[in-house]
């Protein structure tokens, strides 16, 4: 019978099945490590062992599962391979934090390619009497978006804890689904987060929203193999989770942008700077808006 992988053992990146070390030291003239192979399956148990972290990064990328059993399961338990981790879920929030900015630049720089001579006025702030400091606009501009993107990732990490408790079927599964485990498979599954900084680089023209939205799906879908791996469950257990986080979050998008934006539509007063949160609602509004104004223009 197949040992199962419980909470914290080491697991064969091409089967999934438990196995006790990765590696296995050699003492000969000089000590060495050797990979070692999985009782199950026969191969070797963790072939990213020896891997640089660019190419473990693009199997993850390219929705490997056997990558991100490696990261999932298999790094903690050396510290070299710990590190990496470490680096790739730090550089994915910072991603993550910068997301609604860029996604808000690219969707308004796309509206305006759209609609150059258009009527854009509809997404922008009126100026208004008694406009706050600049300074004070400065800082919410900054902190606002960061904000933002902490409570999207909150909630969608939120949501998926919530939602698979009662779709597990063991405790065994179960003991995979805390918060914080959770937390780092959003993480690390989020890398492809990197592709919205493309179009703040080349000029993509009127496809940069087109583009956004295709990284966010791209994104969604490897969150749902890395909570395949993390759960241990089926596909389609994994993608009925990531549905229903994605689209809970994307409501407390629309919601929190309903009641926040008109109580703070006087810090871009008199600056005819949109008041972008970067959210979904707010960056399909914009490039609507452009579509609109652009028909009106050629049937004028």
């Amino acid at each position: 019978m197949h040992r199962r992988a419980v909470r914290g053992a080491q697991v064969c990146v091409e089967c999934g099945e438990a196995v006790s070390s990765t590696i296995q030291e050699v003492r000969a003239s000089s000590t060495s490590i050797r990979l070692r192979r999985c009782d199950s399956c026969g191969q070797i148990a963790d072939k990213y062992v020896e891997f640089e972290t660019l190419l473990v990064l693009l199997d993850v990328l390219l929705h490997r599962v056997s990558a991100y059993r490696h990261l999932l399961c298999n790094c903690t338990h050396h510290s070299a391979q710990d590190s990496r981790r470490g680096a790739l879920i730090r550089g994915t929030l910072v991603l993550l934090l910068c997301e609604p900015s860029l996604k808000a630049m690219t969707a308004h720089t796309a509206a305006r390619d759209l609609c150059p001579e258009g009527n854009l006025t509809t997404l922008e702030m009126p100026p208004q009497a008694g406009a706050a400091p600049p300074s004070w606009a400065v800082v919410v501009h900054i902190t606002l978006p960061i904000a933002f993107a902490l409570v999207r990732f909150l909630v969608f990490c939120t949501v998926i804890v919530v939602v698979s408790h009662p779709l597990l079927k063991s405790e065994q599964h179960r003991q995979h689904c805390t918060w914080r485990s959770i937390a780092t498979c959003v993480l690390l599954s989020s890398l492809g987060k990197a592709f919205n900084v493309l179009p703040a680089i080349w000029d993509y023209g009127a496809l940069r929203f087109v583009f956004a939205q295709a990284t966010e799906l791209f994104v969604l879908a490897c969150n749902c193999v890395a909570l395949k791996v993390q759960l241990r469950c089926h596909t389609r257990t994994s993608v009925l989770v990531i549905c229903a986080a994605a689209t809970t979050r994307f409501a407390v998008e629309c919601c929190l942008e309903g009641l926040l934006r008109p109580s703070l539509a006087h810090v871009w007063s008199g600056s005819n700077h949109v008041a972008s949160f970067g959210s979904s609602a707010n960056c399909t509004e914009l490039f609507c808006g452009a579509c609109s104004g652009l028909g009106m223009r050629r049937t004028g």
